[in-house]
């Protein structure tokens, strides 16, 4: 964001919510008075890319592509424009979480989505691929869009209950002025498809497949390919057939399973030919097992989820909104910041790159290990301590010690409701062995 103003042609930039590879986010809002308070999404090329006659028509690609898609399943996008020299995307602001998210919260919190959520949410992305699959451009020729990117990150729950598909930036069109070269993968390694692996020419089938695995995942709580040996997980994906997700979860039902397999099947002449193929076998399962996939249902599962979240947000915003169009450059840059380091509102602003963001939200088990192996060592050594002054009260010759670290591998949740470290003392004498247990917070 420029330091000198916070002013980008017709909008004000409120706050940078994120920086790719390729271009920045930002929260705007149009300038002038009784224009409303409407937010915005601003998607920008860096500046540096900016002068890349190849990065620019990267970009141009994707606006292409996103400015014909209209749909309520898929991010709005309300224009593609040009300011001083700057190509940018101006979007929609999605009021809600990705999946990833909502899946990983559920884990979290204990929480197991219910079935008829689940398929709705899955329902609702099919309509919208299926219309992304299908439409054609203004001469009534077919664009022939391929997603390549159905992953959670991707899909975004609102908290009205409407689900949308975000960023289109490596989308397969007709239309594009680039083409990937040959032996270049696009997309998550973990949802694509085994055509995609092998190379080769496309279709609809390969986003079937990736939604296949995004509705395996919603429905056992566990990750499809966990991440590990690259050349090992491509071997995998296209050598091995996908396991029933009722392996996992047995009380998934059956026929809900089958639609799983069907539509991650290895060979995709086996999967559905299309997403509204697959979306009519999951709205008959519905229908039969009286399963609830209104957006409502999945409306208030968003409300019981996120309730402090939402709230919290829509006060951070509150203070967003308030801000006057002449804020100076370092209001808006600590703003910025402080979006950007709150755990709470990054994890859902970013729909164009919302994969980015995961990637730095969901690594907290990193920093936590890190920490907790210093705690471990801390109360190893204060329960031997103790260990000694005790031997010398008992005065025993005949006294052992045992120094026992996380006896047993679970955390423990105190009163406060903060995670402790357990450690414990083993004193054992001629008549009796003592056992002093030692809790440190993490």
């Amino acid at each position: 964001m420029p330091k000198e103003s916070t002013k980008f042609g017709k909008y004000q930039l409120l706050a940078q919510l994120a920086r790719g590879g390729m271009a920045e986010i930002f929260l705007a809002r149009h300038k002038g008075r009784g224009v409303g308070k409407k937010l915005f999404v601003i998607k920008r090329i860096l500046p540096h890319l900016a002068k890349e006659a190849e990065f620019v028509e990267m970009f141009l690609d994707e606006a292409r592509i996103v400015e014909r898609l209209v749909h309520p399943n898929i991010v709005h996008v309300f224009s593609v424009e040009k300011i001083q020299g700057e190509y940018l995307i101006a979007m929609e602001y999605l009021a809600g979480e990705n999946l990833w998210t909502v899946l990983r919260t559920c884990k979290l919190k204990h929480v197991r989505p219910p079935v008829g959520v689940t398929t709705a949410i899955v329902i609702q992305v099919a309509e919208g691929l299926q219309y992304a699959h299908t439409i054609c451009d203004q001469n009534g020729r077919p664009m022939n869009i391929v997603h390549r990117d159905i992953s959670p990150q991707n899909i975004f729950v609102l908290y009205n209950g409407n689900v949308k598909i975000v960023d289109f930036g490596i989308a397969k069109a007709a239309a594009r002025s680039t083409s990937t070269q040959a032996g270049t993968l696009k997309g998550k390694l973990a949802y694509v498809s085994p055509e995609q692996i092998l190379g080769g020419d496309i279709d609809a089938r390969a986003d079937v497949f990736s939604l296949g695995v995004v509705l395996w995942e919603s429905l056992t709580g566990h990750l499809f390919r966990k991440e590990g040996d690259k050349l090992e997980l491509i071997d995998k994906i296209i050598s091995q057939e996908v396991p029933s997700p009722r392996r996992i979860n047995a009380s998934i039902p059956k026929q809900l399973a089958d639609i799983t397999l069907k539509a991650t099947a290895r060979d995709r002449e086996h999967r559905y030919p299309s997403a509204e193929a697959m979306k009519e076998e999951l709205a008959d399962f519905t229908k039969k097992h009286k399963e609830d996939c209104s957006p409502t249902a999945i409306r208030q599962f968003q409300h019981g989820l996120f309730q402090e979240r939402i709230a919290f947000k829509e006060h951070i915003f509150s203070k967003v909104q308030s801000l006057r169009e002449d804020t100076g450059s370092n209001r808006i840059a600590d703003l910025s910041e402080y979006l950007l380091e709150t755990v709470e509102t990054k994890m859902d602003m970013n729909p164009a790159l919302a994969k980015h963001t995961v990637q730095v939200d969901f690594m907290p088990h990193e920093r936590f290990w890190k920490r907790s192996l210093i705690l471990y060592v801390l109360t190893g050594f204060l329960s031997f301590t103790l260990a000694i002054l005790l031997v010398f009260v008992f005065k025993s010759s005949s006294t052992s010690i045992e120094t026992q670290n996380n006896i047993e591998p679970t955390k423990k949740e105190n009163a406060t409701g903060s995670f402790v470290n357990k450690s414990a003392v083993v004193i054992k004498t001629q008549k009796k062995a003592y056992t002093i247990i030692i809790y440190a917070p993490y």
